[in-house]
């Protein structure tokens, strides 16, 4: 997305852990006539000059995750970037979007309130803040996936003694009731994995989303 970043992703660290991945939550507005994933298709296919989607900005992953709905399905619609979700679901809930993709931790409220009517969440499991809300696949959108992580990083050359040492502390730390009782407060599901698991999840995710900025067209500057 950027034509100048000034480090190179897969060089210039080295990756240590990841601490816990987590989801977002499609939305629409309440009083919207498509009610389910499959009736929001549909009216994309016969009103595609209606459609456009929100995001909490250029290059976020509701950005992306959008924009990989509408490859998926062939639909058209402008991307419509905000400062921040809380702006772009002020929006959803005023009807001037379609429809938005927001982390489930920051959409529930508005879902939970009636607000918006939450459609889809975008990993390969349901979210436990929101079980009855089912994936994109269980409804006929096979292979998506958006699914979001986080995760400590050192810089380039660490020893493998002082990477080992680290991700040992950190899966202490993720393994504690207190830690993960915050992570779930997040709807973020721990998640702890080697340092060669996690820079082949840095390859991977470089791979997937880099071609769909390509072929999107997206920039960020």
């Amino acid at each position: 997305m950027f034509s100048k970043v000034g480090y190179d992703p897969l060089k210039d660290f080295s990756y240590i852990s990841t601490i816990g991945n987590y989801e977002l939550v499609l939305v629409v507005n309440s009083n919207a006539q498509y009610k389910t994933l499959n009736e929001l298709l549909e009216y994309g296919k016969q009103n595609p000059e209606k459609v456009n989607f929100g995001s909490g900005g250029i290059g976020t992953t509701s950005h992306l995750a959008g924009e990989l709905f509408k490859k998926m399905q062939g639909m058209k619609g402008e991307h419509v970037p905000y400062k921040g979700s809380a702006a772009a679901m002020a929006d959803v809930i005023a009807g001037n979007i379609t429809f938005l993709f927001d982390l489930v931790s920051t959409g529930r409220p508005a879902v939970d309130s009636g607000r918006v009517r939450a459609l889809a969440v975008s990993g390969k499991h349901r979210s436990s803040l929101l079980p009855d809300v089912p994936t994109m696949e269980e409804q006929g959108v096979v292979g998506f996936d958006v699914t979001g992580w986080m995760g400590v990083a050192g810089p380039a050359g660490m020893s493998q003694a002082i990477v080992d040492k680290l991700h040992a502390a950190i899966e202490t730390a993720v393994a504690s009731p207190d830690f993960r009782e915050r992570l779930a407060q997040q709807a973020i599901e721990p998640s702890i994995i080697t340092p060669v698991d996690y820079l082949e999840l840095v390859k991977s995710d470089m791979g997937k989303w880099g071609k769909l900025v390509q072929e999107s067209g997206a920039k960020a500057n």
